[in-house]
């Protein structure tokens, strides 16, 4: 078993950490963004595989003042005092001049993975309304081989299904045979993207205190929601995924040597034995 840090806004009025949607006066769907939060509670749970965090996602799917980040608090910190959402960093000389609930947070290693695919525009004759697994399955797909066979639970995004069925917002969670810091799944995810030549994965989810909304979206104005299920465990196989962390990028041309991508995806990709630390 390890721990997973689930944060509950911790200001009054309750702030929402979900997306709203509303009717206009012209009867048009409209997007209220999510509260702006300061303070948070924080909530420790146990998880153990794949089945552990997706019974845990499912349960506080519905409460729209929780979500989770990937950071882990540290041993200073009293988690049962509100905090900020700051990572600490080790290296900063001024890190003595601030208490521990205000920069309570570190890059661990965990054995989760949330991949945050947005506005993937799908297929000819694949509609997310009438057939979500097969756009889910679009978007498994074009993942790294060694995730095809995987176990996963799946969240649609607050807007999908809203304004348009033709393209598809999706968070996918895995669980690792290994946990990485945040710092290693952002450099295999840079990596993965300059050889696919796309930005399937959003590289900035992978940071200690960035939030991972699970709330389902909240529905004013008697709108209704177009998507019958917007979650749930697709059972493969396997129930981890190993990550290959050797893949490299491609070699830099001489038009792309002075990219600042192509200098990124070049890191070379460590295993979890070193930590790193985010903003």
């Amino acid at each position: 078993m390890e721990k997973i840090t689930i944060l509950q806004a911790a200001e009054s009025p309750s702030k929402r950490l979900s997306k709203a949607f509303i009717l206009d006066a012209d009867n048009k769907i409209q997007t209220i963004g999510y509260d702006r939060c300061k303070y948070f509670n924080i909530k420790m749970r146990d998880v153990g595989s794949i089945d552990d965090l997706s019974s845990l996602l499912l349960k506080i799917e519905s409460r729209s003042d929780l979500m989770v980040i990937r950071g882990l608090p540290r041993s200073e910190v009293d988690v049962s005092k509100k905090a900020f959402r700051q990572t600490f960093k080790p290296n900063n000389p001024e890190r003595e001049v601030h208490p521990p609930q205000e920069k309570p947070f570190k890059d661990e290693p965990i054995s989760w993975l949330m991949i945050d695919v947005d506005k993937q525009l799908l297929p000819n004759g694949i509609d997310l309304v009438d057939d979500a697994d097969a756009a889910i399955d679009c978007v498994v797909k074009q993942l790294p081989a060694e995730f095809q066979s995987v176990t996963y639970h799946w969240q649609l995004s607050s807007s999908a299904g809203i304004f348009n069925t033709d393209h598809i917002s999706v968070h996918l969670w895995f669980w690792l045979t290994a946990p990485q810091t945040s710092l290693v799944i952002r450099e295999w995810a840079k990596t993965f993207n300059l050889i696919t030549g796309s930005k399937l994965i959003d590289t900035a989810l992978f940071q200690a205190v960035q939030a991972h909304y699970t709330s389902a979206p909240t529905l004013l104005s008697a709108i209704s929601d177009p998507i019958r299920q917007r979650s749930g465990l697709t059972k493969r196989l396997s129930n981890a995924v190993n990550i290959d962390l050797d893949i490299q990028p491609p070699a830099p041309t001489p038009n792309t040597a002075s990219s600042s991508s192509v200098k990124a995806g070049r890191r070379l990709l460590h295993h979890s034995t070193s930590t790193g630390f985010d903003s």
